[in-house]
């Protein structure tokens, strides 16, 4: 066997074990009992303290990141002010501004472990393909640092402005990822159908992953996901089409959420909640029992369905908080979902760990032997503290390389 290039000292696992981490090069070779791990060039001593496998976030709206600055004073907050207030912006957007400002959030994800994230881009005719294009641009600098995927995003629908499937056309030849379409922009049922099936027709024409913005709305009319699952099974894309938010799926009837969960189960269909912007968004209009605008997280996971969470924004036209980090999102999804129980917090730490890596196909993902060497130290000991505390990890390590440490330092007086 190669000799280790990096080892971590008495890593806490979070079944409780301390073992030390052997990587060599871009892979974790061992885990060997407390004190056996081979010496190595890099060594981190953990200190019996918390090993997790790198965080994955698979929605984060990178092309409008911190334009928070930028917005008007009096808008009102709305989805559909986000929208019309994200015009003029948009009809000014550079490459280069884009790529600044999505770099700040992409380093500050880096140091909160972030090692897989799926940044998405608006295609339409008011930014034109730039979005695209700088997040492409941005792929190749931070491959050493991160898993990193671009997401054409259709968020002013297909047909509702001329030009936006040519540019969804253009935005695939010029390499991107995936596929995410918003079908409830478009102004009819008909062409609610015609957008999920467009993108079905394009991503399965150039074997492509699927990601919509689905029933993103209060109104128990909503009913895009279940065109999606058909779309699904009809394609055969079971495992690569992920929804977000659908929060009109709390809207329906107790029963009619019954069918609609098992045709996502029996579809493959993997639904991402984005916790902290549907609880900002949504409920907007209810008086008293105001809901929280998430969708049937437990009621979903109950079923058998796959469910994991994201950090869909930061400082930007719809969200005026968030820091991408998954731990927060994790903590937000306990609040929201009632799983603040120890088995719910276990639930929720897998959403944006392993349950999120297989929702995007990551293979060598975990805390094993062959594994990718993508990781985080922690310094609590315990699943509970960190999502109490959510602290940026003491190390991060990406590929068996350290691309993050953060420390902290607090005097407090005592007397």
């Amino acid at each position: 066997m190669a000799p280790s290039t990096l080892v971590v000292r008495r890593a806490r696992l979070r079944d409780g074990r301390i073992v030390d981490i052997e990587v060599t090069d871009d892979r974790i070779t061992a885990l060997q009992p407390e004190g056996s791990g081979q010496s190595a060039p890099t060594e981190i001593d953990a200190s019996g303290q918390l090993v997790l496998p790198a965080f994955v976030n698979v929605h984060l709206h990178l092309d409008k990141t911190r334009l928070g600055d930028r917005m008007p004073y009096d808008r009102t907050g709305t989805l559909q002010d986000g929208l019309e207030q994200t015009w003029p912006l948009k009809r000014a957007y550079t490459v280069e501004d884009i790529q600044a400002r999505a770099s700040e959030v992409l380093n500050t994800a880096i140091v909160h472990g972030a090692g897989f994230i799926r940044g998405f881009a608006d295609i339409d005719p008011m930014g034109g393909l730039t979005g695209v294009d700088a997040l492409l641009g941005l792929r190749e600098r931070y491959s050493s640092r991160l898993q990193y995927q671009v997401a054409a995003f259709t968020q002013e629908a297909l047909f509702r402005h001329d030009g936006t499937l040519e540019h969804l056309e253009e935005a695939v030849r010029r390499g991107v990822d995936v596929i995410a379409g918003c079908p409830q922009i478009e102004r009819s049922a008909d062409l609610v159908r015609k957008h999920v099936e467009t993108c079905f027709e394009l991503a399965t024409a150039n074997d492509l992953d699927l990601h919509f913005l689905a029933d993103d709305t209060d109104d128990p009319a909503a009913r895009s996901l279940e065109i999606i699952t058909d779309c699904t099974e009809d394609a055969g894309w079971q495992g690569r089409v992920i929804v977000g938010h659908v929060g009109a799926l709390s809207a329906y009837d107790h029963p009619h959420a019954v069918e609609v969960i098992r045709r996502v189960v029996d579809a493959g269909v993997v639904v991402c909640t984005n916790p902290q912007i549907s609880l900002v968004l949504m409920g907007r209009e209810d008086r008293g029992a105001v809901r929280r605008g998430t969708t049937r997280v437990s009621e979903l996971l109950a079923a058998g369905a796959r469910v994991i969470a994201a950090q869909d924004d930061v400082d930007d036209p719809y969200y005026p908080f968030g820091i991408p980090s998954q731990l927060e999102v994790a903590k937000y999804t306990a609040h929201v979902a009632h799983l603040s129980h120890p088995a719910g917090l276990d639930t929720v730490l897998d959403m944006v760990t392993t349950e999120a890596a297989k929702a995007v196909g990551l293979e060598a993902y975990g805390l094993e032997p062959g594994a990718d060497a993508d990781f985080n130290v922690f310094t609590v000991d315990r699943v509970s503290e960190a999502l109490r505390l959510a602290p940026a990890p003491r190390w991060v390590v990406h590929r068996g390389v350290v691309t993050a440490t953060t420390e902290t330092t607090t005097w407090l007086r005592t007397e």
